[in-house]
């Protein structure tokens, strides 16, 4: 589930879901934070990024989003939710030429594709549809009174 292509299907998908952002009068860190998750996918399937070379960005998305919730700039349903993206991300991209972690990883997708999107499956396409699903969710609740930022 690493490849290039699997990469580029999810870049294809996050970068349709992230087409209309627009930061509105509430807190723009959350998004900020969708607008960075979206552009480091758009560079990665560009170069061909591996998973191992994604790591830093993800490292940093997740401590971007937990100084955001630190501060009160985004709530604690909204941080939780795309904490939870970049997870199964990160799984969806992580090298595992052995596949140990493969029924792992199949779980993580299948019940995040579930809660998303209502459907019982775990492959790339339904992941990467599930992924923009839930980033135009994030993006819909900004700026809602309790919700997001």
């Amino acid at each position: 589930m690493s490849s290039i292509l699997a990469r580029t299907v999810f870049a294809m998908a996050v970068a349709v879901a992230a087409m209309g952002t627009t930061v509105a009068t509430a807190d723009p860190a959350g998004y900020a934070l969708l607008d960075k998750f979206v552009a480091q996918f758009e560079q990665a399937a560009r170069q061909g990024s591996s998973g191992t070379a994604l790591d830093p960005a993800l490292a940093e998305m997740m401590a971007l989003a937990r100084k955001a919730r630190d501060e009160q700039r985004i709530d604690a349903t909204f941080f939780e939710r795309y904490a939870r993206v970049i997870r199964v991300f990160k799984l969806a991209t992580t090298k595992d030429p052995e596949q140990i972690l493969r029924p792992v990883v199949e779980r993580e997708i299948r019940e995040f594709v579930r809660d998303v999107s209502g459907e019982e499956k775990a492959d790339i396409g339904s992941l990467a549809a599930a992924i923009a699903r839930e980033l135009d969710g994030l993006r819909a609740s900004l700026g809602k009174p309790g919700s997001g930022g």
